[in-house]
């Protein structure tokens, strides 16, 4: 009788939390016992054929929710077809202990042994996460900075931005935040390309 997981039921949306001494909702690759690695594998195969089924096209990338995965789960999504693992600076490694990680550096372009390469989020767009920040001077900022390191900039955005359905004025606001900020990226940098996880994997693994 959580209340705002009541809530979440009572309005046909998602909530992250759960109460205390439990795993986050979202953490859907978090686990305390390595026989779920069998489980886990299941769920990814249904996963990525319900996407399959119902875009039309198998996904090639990959991001484990809340950013924990533990590394073998990636021969499965090797098997599946996944050749991109998105994901943040560090991959958190469950420890079979509630709320304990180990934390694995990653860098962008970097391949496993089975040629999967990580894409690496440098750049973060989440006015509705931190509204008291200007998001779309911080987004900016990092995007000039992975271009001044030849870098792609590669922007983490949650839909969580962009939904009104509990508050109207989130998604009307952030719209315009978003257009802002993407028209501002053409003008400071005419010649910018905007292109997909995958693509832009592809790019990385041609060369």
């Amino acid at each position: 009788k959580d209340p705002n997981t009541l809530f979440c039921f009572d309005h046909q949306t998602t909530f992250s939390g759960n109460g205390e001494q439990d795993y986050n909702f979202m953490e859907a690759l978090d686990y305390d016992d390595k026989a779920q690695i069998i489980n886990l594998n299941t769920v990814l195969e249904d996963g990525l054929d319900i996407f399959k089924r119902m875009f039309g096209y198998s996904s090639k990338s990959f991001i484990a929710p809340s950013y924990i995965w533990h590394s073998d789960i990636e021969p499965a999504l090797n098997k599946l077809g996944v050749r991109y693992l998105q994901g943040l600076q560090f991959q958190f490694i469950p420890k079979l202990k509630f709320g304990d990680y180990k934390k694995k550096f990653h860098y962008l372009g970097e391949s496993n042994q089975f040629n999967q390469r990580y894409i690496i989020r440098n750049c973060s767009f989440e006015p509705a996460i931190t509204p008291d920040i200007n998001a779309v001077d911080n987004c900016l900022k990092q995007i000039e900075i992975a271009f001044r390191w030849h870098k792609p900039a590669v922007i983490t955005s949650h839909r969580v931005n962009y939904i009104g359905s509990l508050d109207e004025t989130n998604r009307t606001r952030n719209l315009l935040l978003l257009k802002q900020l993407l028209s501002t990226i053409q003008r400071k940098w005419p010649d910018v390309e905007f292109v997909s996880t995958d693509q832009l994997g592809d790019m990385i693994t041609a060369n």
